[in-house]
């Protein structure tokens, strides 16, 4: 039902507090989605659109990507176009390092599915291309 309302929902929730959350939202980690007193769950709903997708470029620390065996990005559990991604990852600004004189300012990683490698032809030219965008706004990694 989730995803026939929601498409672009993660189909896997990480941290879901419950309504009586009284701390903050920075102090419980991930969150996914808030667990109702009806038994029901609100789910953040996020933009995919480019322009929206931005600003996660932005953060200096580890940016983790996931492809799967059709050769389709995942980020942070939401399906985003290899198209849409590019565009992102353009429109975003370079990221720079939390303090100054830090060395390094983002690592991001492409994982793929067990069993496969990232020199697979299914993807090999889609992650080259996404490790070269990223590069060229600062991130190391590969």
């Amino acid at each position: 039902m989730l995803r026939k309302v929601s498409p672009g929902t993660p189909k896997r929730l990480e941290g879901i507090l419950p309504i009586t959350w009284s701390d903050c939202l920075c102090c419980a980690g991930p969150v996914g989605g808030i667990r109702m007193k009806d038994g029901k769950l609100a789910v953040w709903h996020e933009s995919l659109e480019a322009k929206a997708l931005a600003y996660k470029f932005q953060q200096p620390g580890k940016l983790t990507l996931m492809i799967d065996h059709r050769g389709q990005f995942h980020l942070d559990g939401i399906l985003v176009h290899y198209k849409v991604l590019l565009e992102a990852i353009r429109a975003s600004e370079p990221v720079k390092a939390p303090k100054e004189g830090d060395y390094e300012s983002g690592f991001a990683e492409v994982k793929v599915p067990p069993g496969m490698s990232q020199t697979d032809p299914v993807f090999e030219e889609r992650i080259r291309t996404v490790y070269a965008e990223l590069t060229a706004k600062g991130w190391k990694g590969g």
